[in-house]
């Protein structure tokens, strides 16, 4: 696996993701922390510890129930997901709102790919001859309360460590050598990224188009290569 990526600023705010990628141990985990900055390497150190345990420990006991629909992978994941909410609302939520968190949390073995992820970023398959294939296109509530030619700023609608229990999506998928996921956390995505062809669709074009679509609107964008 390979992985870079790119923030822009624009004129608006929004929190630059922490990011903790490693190869060799197949995950990738992009937090985005709104409230303390710092928080995003408790939801980190959180997740990785606990995932990390569980697949070197298959005869552990889990904290919370295995849902048969996905695979062991993907449970593991959901679990250690679950787990780090749980952790953030006790610690720092319970009694009042501190900070809470979009997180996209990816781990990678034997061919499976597994994502966690509650908020942006949005996902997209970069396939050999093949259109660009949305897999999870997330929203934030600034694209749910726009109006036409009046954005507003960057506002997340769903959050880790808010609540007691947490809804967010578990995805597992088959990935084929030649193929990247693309990752793009933007409130409004520009049309013309579905326009470029297998190639060309990096980080460089995809920073190109959407600060040509809007130079005030903030973004980040980052390419995981398989």
């Amino acid at each position: 696996m390979k992985f870079v990526e790119r923030n822009y600023g624009g004129r608006i705010f929004r929190p630059r993701p922490k990011i903790e990628f490693d190869a060799n141990q197949g995950y990738l985990f992009i937090c985005t922390s709104w409230g303390a900055p710092s928080g995003s390497d408790r939801v980190i150190s959180a997740i990785r510890d606990y995932f990390l345990s569980v697949r070197s420990d298959h005869e552990s006991t889990s904290p919370f129930d295995r849902l048969t629909c996905l695979s062991s992978l993907a449970n593991d994941l959901r679990i250690s997901v679950k787990l780090a909410n749980d952790i953030i609302y006790s610690e720092e939520n319970r009694a009042e709102y501190q900070s809470g968190f979009e997180l996209f949390s990816l781990v990678h073995e034997n061919g499976e790919v597994c994502w966690a992820q509650i908020g942006l970023p949005s996902v997209f398959l970069d396939r050999p001859n093949s259109a660009l294939l949305p897999l999870s296109s997330s929203t934030d509530l600034a694209t749910e309360f726009s109006q036409p030619m009046q954005s507003l700023p960057p506002l997340p609608g769903k959050l880790l460590g808010v609540e007691s229990s947490t809804d967010f999506e578990t995805r597992s998928f088959r990935i084929q050598k030649g193929e990247s996921l693309l990752l793009v956390s933007r409130s409004f995505l520009p049309a013309e990224i579905f326009n470029l062809s297998y190639g060309s669709r990096n980080i460089d074009e995809v920073s190109k188009l959407c600060s040509q679509n809007d130079p005030n609107l903030p973004f980040w964008t980052g390419t995981l290569s398989f």
